[in-house]
């Protein structure tokens, strides 16, 4: 569920250069299918689910996901400031790992 958040997340964010780039310009943001309002609410439904799950855990793992959404959202826009943004995706990735042990 977080995955698809992020991927969620990219896409609102990307919309404008998304329906400049021959590879995106079909994703259903940029091409005008779907509104940034249908992005937003699947995005809520997206956190909510994942939320219902992160929380019937117990707290250290609560813990760590919480820490980890603040890497869902700033991944996205490393591209925009960093050639580097291939560095964050491990920590990313590797939360999500601790998750599930």
């Amino acid at each position: 569920m977080m995955r698809g958040a992020g991927c969620t997340i990219n896409d609102m964010y990307d919309i404008d250069i998304d329906k400049q780039v021959v590879r995106t310009r079909d994703r259903p943001l940029a091409n005008g299918v779907l509104t940034k309002q249908d992005a937003l609410k699947w995005l809520a439904l997206q956190l909510g689910l994942s939320s219902l799950i992160l929380f019937s855990l117990n707290t250290p793992t609560i813990v760590l996901g919480l820490t980890s959404l603040t890497l869902v959202g700033i991944y996205p826009l490393m591209k925009r400031v960093s050639n580097f943004s291939a560095a964050l995706p491990r920590p990313h990735l590797q939360s999500g790992s601790a998750n599930g042990v």
